[in-house]
């Protein structure tokens, strides 16, 4: 597994054998005086790393070779080079596009064939499109040419082949439009993660939200949502910021809390939820794994 820090680079886990490894991205043949924050890691068609920074742009780790190479984020617009802060990443093996979600600077495609950023960032005129304000937090493939983006402000589609943004849903966005996670899970009805946790069924538009409840012990434990999570059998887990985790019970329609206090969970700000081959939980933190 490998782990992205808060400005502690990338670390390699090995749960198997509970073993840790550092990649140090400052020696000779890698980035100089980096110790960046890594908030997404993908890997590419090669088992290569995409490393996206919340402060150096993209760094493609070359497993094999052990070596590093940086990816600035040029504006065709204005040709202006900037260090980039990535939000959320998706990478098209298919068609060798990375695409990158960024802080209050819009959705950027990323050409590896020819090295070329294409930024999408003027949103002028129409309600529709994603706001300058906004900060993408993800990015799902969706259907044949478009991609599910969700920001702060809206859950977008958008058209890989005209380049535009539409809104998902009409509906949905009256009800919440902030959103920090989404998935679908095995009905491929959408949840959406934000200010608590929204179940939008795609055929009716049923909306139902999920919220803490203090009178309720099976209710969600928190409202700051962080990930997302359906595992190999199907269940749908649910990362928070001070609640810790959550599962959801489809029979009953509920939530089984696993928290400090419950289970003697390591910490309660859960950022990131992994499985492993013998059907494990790994929970990422602010502590560490557990």
């Amino acid at each position: 597994i490998w782990v992205g820090t808060y400005y502690g680079g990338v670390n390699y886990f090995n749960p198997e054998i509970k073993s840790y490894n550092y990649l140090d991205l400052q020696y000779p043949g890698k980035i100089k005086n980096s110790a960046p924050i890594v908030g997404n890691i993908v890997k590419d068609e090669y088992e290569n790393l995409f490393l996206c920074t919340e402060s150096e742009g993209v760094i493609y780790y070359d497993v094999k070779s052990k070596t590093c190479e940086r990816y600035f984020i040029r504006s065709l617009r204005n040709q202006h080079l900037f260090k980039s802060n990535i939000k959320a990443a998706f990478y098209d093996k298919n068609n060798h596009i990375l695409w990158l979600g960024l802080h209050f600077g819009g959705l950027c495609k990323f050409d590896m064939a020819t090295r070329e950023y294409t930024i999408f960032d003027e949103y002028h005129y129409s309600r529709d499109m994603v706001g300058d304000a906004a900060s993408i937090r993800v990015i799902k493939p969706y259907g044949k040419d478009c991609l599910l983006v969700g920001t702060h402000s809206g859950l977008y589609l958008f058209n890989v082949r005209t380049n535009k943004f539409s809104l998902f849903s009409e509906r949905l966005h009256k009800y919440n439009p902030f959103v920090v996670d989404i998935l679908f899970d095995k009905k491929q009805n959408l949840w959406v993660a934000g200010k608590g946790l929204l179940y939008f069924d795609t055929k009716t538009e049923k909306i139902k939200e999920y919220l803490y409840n203090p009178k309720k012990e099976n209710s969600l434990s928190s409202n700051n949502m962080e990930k997302l999570f359906l595992d190999s059998q199907d269940r749908l887990w649910v990362a928070t910021g001070g609640g810790g985790l959550n599962l959801y019970d489809e029979k009953n329609d509920c939530f089984y809390r696993f928290d400090q206090r419950s289970c003697g969970l390591k910490n309660n700000y859960i950022g990131s939820i992994a499985e492993s081959k013998n059907g494990h939980l790994i929970l990422l933190h602010t502590e560490g794994i557990s």
